[in-house]
């Protein structure tokens, strides 16, 4: 019996400290940065509630490591102001780039576009902040809090808190994903972003040029 008291005793001194320990903000953040240096696809999806009162802007960006990247715009006109929309779609693919503009209603080659996805591929693997992506490397320089669960489409997140006291945009939330710490959500401001489809295969293929769709790109 006390053999069995001595070796129940070692069991809960093992188990204790992790119990009494929880995680941190930055554990959790350096887990989501490590789990992001492995992804392959993901969708972003944002919206910014007007444009000098007149337009509002859904943005929705893909990418499929290492080389394609379909940047979507849909503009809507706010509540108020004549009705109004226009949808245009970048579409990066192996170096080529595609541009559709529903005023056209056709796609065109050539459209001068910066934000090429093999670059945001490597940063991503090297532990860097691609645009668009949370700011994880400053988040790891400040002091973040533990807020609420939260229920997603694409399951339960960690809510973590960066504090901005005393400023018009408030604090910064990022959702963290409980099982996998791939980010779910990232609010700055008044502007939420939302991922999701983390490494789930994502179709691109080229237009055909100068044809005219059937139906323009409709925006998911």
């Amino acid at each position: 019996m006390r053999h069995r008291l001595l070796t129940a005793g070692l069991i809960l001194g093992m188990i204790s400290p992790s119990c009494s320990h929880p995680e941190t903000g930055e554990q959790a953040v350096r887990r989501a940065q490590e789990a992001m240096k492995h992804a392959t696809t993901w969708k972003m999806r944002s919206v910014t509630p007007s444009i000098e009162g007149r337009l509002a802007v859904e943005t929705l960006d893909e990418y499929s490591c290492p080389s394609k990247r379909r940047h979507t715009d849909h503009y809507q006109s706010a509540p108020g102001n004549p009705q109004s929309s226009l949808t245009r779609v970048i579409l990066t693919i192996d170096g080529q780039v595609y541009f559709f503009d529903s005023n056209m209603s056709r796609w065109t080659k050539g459209y001068d576009h910066s934000w090429d996805p093999p670059s945001k591929c490597k940063e991503l693997v090297d532990g860097l902040d691609p645009g668009g992506l949370p700011p994880l490397t400053m988040w790891l320089r400040s002091s973040v809090t533990k807020g609420e669960l939260q229920g997603t489409s694409a399951g339960r997140c960690q809510d973590w808190i960066l504090a901005h006291p005393n400023t018009p945009e408030g604090d910064e939330h990022l959702c963290l994903g409980v099982d996998d710490y791939l980010p779910r959500s990232y609010k700055a401001g008044p502007v939420v972003f939302q991922y999701f489809d983390w490494n789930v295969p994502i179709d691109m293929t080229p237009p055909n040029l100068g044809e005219q769709p059937a139906s323009p790109p409709a925006f998911p």
